[in-house]
This record gives C-alpha cells, structure tokens and sequence, in this order.
C-alpha cells in the first residue's frame, strides 16, 4: 500500500463541522490524521470536542511506518481518552 495524504495534509480545525461533532453519535479519526502532523490538530481537536460534549470517540493505529515515525509516547498521549482504540497485529 502506497499511502497518499493529499489534502488531508492540509486539515485544520477551522474545516472541521464542531456542531456536528457535538451532536454526533460517535466520532472516529484515522490515525493517519493524528500521525500527520499538518492534519494533527484537526484530529485532536475533534477527540476533544467530542469527549467534552460526552460523545464516545474512537481511534485505529493506522499503519507501523507512520506510527513509528511518530512514537509511541505520543501516539499514547494522542489516544489517551479515546473509547475504542483499533489496531492490529
């Protein structure tokens, strides 16, 4: 798999719909979006959001290249609080 970011790259908490977010049911993120540090803030940001406003949250590892770029510390500290963490082995 050859991953592409595109514009997802250029993600930013301004793009996201905060309303929705408080309203939604559950909110997922990528964890390509937290691994992608111009994307970064948007994920966390809709993370927080949700949690503040009680909805249930989840998160998948994504791909080993990434996350180890990243760091486990900080991914860790990134999906502290979510939910539900996928991953897979």
């Amino acid at each position: 798999m050859l991953p592409d970011a595109g514009a997802n790259s250029t993600l930013s908490p301004d793009d996201l719909p905060l309303d929705d977010v408080r309203r939604a049911g559950h909110v997922h993120v990528s964890g390509y979006t937290l691994l992608n540090p111009g994307s970064r803030d948007a994920g966390t940001t809709a993370l927080a959001v949700a949690r503040a406003a009680g909805v249930s949250t989840s998160v998948d590892a994504s791909s080993a290249a990434p996350l180890e770029a990243v760091g486990r510390a900080a991914f860790a500290a990134m999906t502290r609080d979510v939910d539900l963490l996928f991953v897979t082995l």
